[in-house]
């Protein structure tokens, strides 16, 4: 059976599918995200499937709005509280953001650029469960599978660069298969089958567990996108279980999509984490960080 109050029908089997803060910059007045360990409001949408698409590939219904192009390279370190890298505060008990930044000018005539600024939804100190297929009771013993995982932002003011992601990693099978970050539109309802722009391939190193941080270069000209890891496949024996912290997403918010066998595939779907309650039930720790143009 399924981990999730309202799948249960689709297990063949007795295993579980534990399917499973923005500090920004002062154009962004956004009551979505949250600085540490805030909670986040919730935004109101529902998920709806999605087809199927290869993540290792550009996606052919790319906007005519969003150019750019992904670069990688990963780097660990130990998990610890996210903070701003601008200079922007939000407010800690409504998630409103206030801005602490002076225009500046060079020689008198040149606007300094915004600060950097970094979203999550995420609580620190929270990410300790994975949230994957696994072997019911024991939520450590993950399935082979495929695992998307996707955190999606909105509320924007474009364009701007993504530089750096940010996630955790509580659990793996294995060592997971062609690893990468995937960068998907966001239509208020589902995230995009495809990615908008080439995934940026991970190194094994960057997908064992504990806190990682990737170097990127995606630029993008939207004012919604999700963003995410996906790895792992029934056929090397693999599996990928992204941490999630404990509060419960929004809808419209937190996805999944799994592909293994049995009670573990959804599909081409990308499912609601905010809809399917698996277990355990909470938002993707993934922040990430952008640079206003």
């Amino acid at each position: 059976m399924l981990a999730s109050h309202a799948m249960d029908a689709l297990a063949p089997r007795a295993a579980a599918l534990a399917l499973l803060g923005c500090v920004a910059a002062c154009s962004v007045v956004n009551p979505h995200y949250a600085d540490g360990d805030t909670a986040t409001a919730a935004t109101s949408a529902a998920a709806s499937a999605t087809s199927d698409a290869s993540e290792t590939a550009a996606a052919t219904s790319s906007p005519s709005s969003t150019t750019g192009t992904g670069t990688g390279g990963g780097t660990s370190s130990s998990q610890g509280s996210t903070t701003s890298t601008g200079s922007t505060t939000a407010d800690a008990t409504t998630g409103a953001l206030t801005d602490a930044t002076t225009d500046a000018t060079t020689s008198g005539t040149t606007e300094a650029p915004p600060p950097p600024m970094r979203l999550q939804h995420y609580a620190d100190g929270q990410c300790e469960l994975p949230l994957w297929c696994y072997a019911f009771p024991n939520i450590w013993d993950g399935l082979a599978a495929r695992f998307y995982a996707q955190e999606c932002f909105t509320g924007l003011t474009p364009p701007f660069r993504i530089t750096r992601i940010g996630y955790s990693i509580a659990a793996t099978r294995g060592t997971p298969s062609d690893p990468a970050v995937a960068l998907r539109s966001f239509n208020g309802v589902t995230p995009s089958a495809d990615p908008i722009l080439p995934p940026v391939l991970l190194t094994p190193g960057d997908v064992t567990p504990g806190y990682h941080e990737v170097a990127l270069d995606y630029m993008v000209d939207a004012s919604s996108f999700c963003i995410g890891v996906v790895a792992g496949d029934f056929g090397t024996n693999t599996g990928l279980g992204m941490a999630v912290d404990k509060v419960a997403p929004p809808p419209g918010q937190s996805f999944y999509r799994v592909n293994g066998q049995g009670g573990c595939n959804s599909g081409t779907s990308f499912l609601d984490i905010a809809a399917t309650k698996p277990n355990p039930t909470g938002q993707w720790c993934i922040d990430v960080d952008l640079q206003p143009l």
